[in-house]
């Protein structure tokens, strides 16, 4: 779990070892890579939430401190809605792709939607909270003028639903119930606005899904002349 600055920087090399590991023994296709980039970019919201956490320590300058604060929201609050339906419309080849259109447009909405809520409509604040488990994590606050509850469900549609939209038996099978079933396990073991935070072991274990679905793609072939 991420509750602390050194536990953000192992699983953010965890996270970027996964998705090397992946080009390094496998040929990943052109409409492959925006899935296979999926590792590095949580590993890269887990180091911007390991710089917040020695930002809370004292040990960044304050525009450092500032600029990891809207890294991370801006990751986990506008990136991952707008970004995994497109990954999946990418991937998918069959006309199944068509169904994911929706979740695109949903997840546009939401993405727009709150990245203007915590950069014009509110001041973003960061926080300090006690999760489900008694320990302490990172609360990135902002206020909704309206549909907060709404806005919580389109996101996780938008987030979640498309993984299910493939004929690639890994990816249905095996991500889409993680990305799922993820959701319920954060909330239980986290605040509202500490849920993000929390979220870092999802990442890992889709990365790790992700790497599977990437064994079972065509081997790397090695010129031996």
């Amino acid at each position: 779990m991420c509750y602390s600055a050194e536990a953000s920087f192992v699983v953010s090399a965890g996270l970027i070892g996964s998705g090397l590991a992946m080009r390094r023994f496998k040929i990943i296709e052109k409409h492959e890579q925006p899935i296979a980039a999926i590792p590095f970019i949580f590993g890269l919201q887990q180091f911007s939430e390991g710089l917040v956490w020695l930002g809370v320590d004292g040990s960044l300058s304050p525009w450092l401190h500032t600029s990891a604060i809207y890294c991370f929201t801006f990751i986990a609050f506008t990136l991952w809605p707008i970004y995994a339906p497109f990954a999946m419309y990418q991937f998918e080849r069959s006309s199944i792709r068509k169904y994911i259109i929706p979740l695109q447009v949903a997840g546009l909405f939401v993405g727009l939607y709150l990245l203007w809520c915590y950069t014009c409509y509110s001041e973003l604040l960061l926080q300090l909270k006690e999760n489900g488990c008694g320990h302490l994590s990172l609360s990135y606050v902002f206020q909704q003028p309206f549909l907060e509850k709404p806005i919580e469900y389109v996101y996780l549609a938008a987030s979640t639903f498309a993984y299910f939209l493939t004929q690639n038996k890994a990816v249905r099978w095996i991500i889409a119930p993680i990305m799922v079933l993820s959701f319920p396990l954060s909330k239980y073991m986290a605040s509202a606005y500490t849920f993000p935070s929390v979220w870092c072991l999802v990442a890992a274990i889709v990365s790790i899904g992700i790497f599977h679905f990437a064994l079972k793609s065509k081997k790397k072939i090695v010129n031996e002349a």
